[in-house]
This record gives structure tokens, sequence and C-alpha cells, in this order.
């Protein structure tokens, strides 16, 4: 009865690789580099957890940390990540509903920050390096 047994443990393995987002999950710590006239709307890192089609992006802000689930767009090495966080809060009082796109070029491990604070007419741009974590 053992044998039959001991031969399930390599199928149900190949069987989980070949179902979709069961793939490992890779996780990337991101560090802002370059964040030119954002006057402190730039979250300083995002760590960003992909697995399968989605990402989890989380990264410090004005009143604690964000974390936000997302679908992957893009290819399998430039990954654009787009999300809106609600009623975010700024140093100043101000409340803003803020919508992110997140471009994460695998290859070079760049990350390119675009933020659109979506009542009002400015947005932020920064760049930053990624180190994969796992």
């Amino acid at each position: 009865m053992k044998k039959p047994l001991s031969r399930l443990g390599p199928l149900a393995l190949v069987v989980a690789m070949a179902l979709p987002g069961a793939a490992m999950a890779q996780s990337f710590l991101c560090t802002i580099t370059e964040s030119g006239g954002t006057n402190g709307w730039m979250p300083p890192s995002f760590l960003i957890e992909y697995s399968g089609d989605n990402a989890t992006v989380t990264h410090g802000w004005v009143g604690g940390p964000s974390s936000v689930q997302t679908q992957i767009r893009g290819n399998d090495n430039r990954r654009r990540l787009n999300y809106v966080l609600g009623d975010v809060g700024g140093s100043g009082g101000q409340r803003a509903t803020m919508a992110f796109r997140l471009v994460h070029t695998m290859g070079s491990g760049q990350l390119r920050v675009y933020i659109d604070p979506v009542e009002y007419r400015n947005s932020y741009s920064a760049s930053g390096a990624c180190a994969r974590m796992s």
C-alpha cells in the first residue's frame, strides 16, 4: 500500500505546478533612489510580492503601511501594477485619492512609480532599484 502512495508525492507536485497561480511566489524590495519634486508624497520603498497573475504591493505611507493586491499587467520582463488608495491623509491635513502606477522592469531590477492625486492637478514620479528577496 505504501508504494502507490509514495508515487503520489511527485505527481502531486507536478499537478500543483501546472495549475494557474500555483507558481512560486517572488518578493522584491524596491527602494526609491530618485524622487525629485515629490514633496514627501512618495513612499521611500515598496515591497512587491508576485504570485500567479496577482501582486501584493506594500509600502509605508503618512498614516502607516498600506497593502494592496492588484492584477499584473504587461509581460514577464516589464510588469505594470495599477491601484488606487482612497482618502489618504497628507502631513498638512489634506486628504486625497491617490492613483498609483508602478512599472517593474525585471531584467534590470528597476522600478518607476507614478502617483496621481485624483482631486488635484499635480502628479509625482520617482525611480528606484529592486532586490529580489525570494
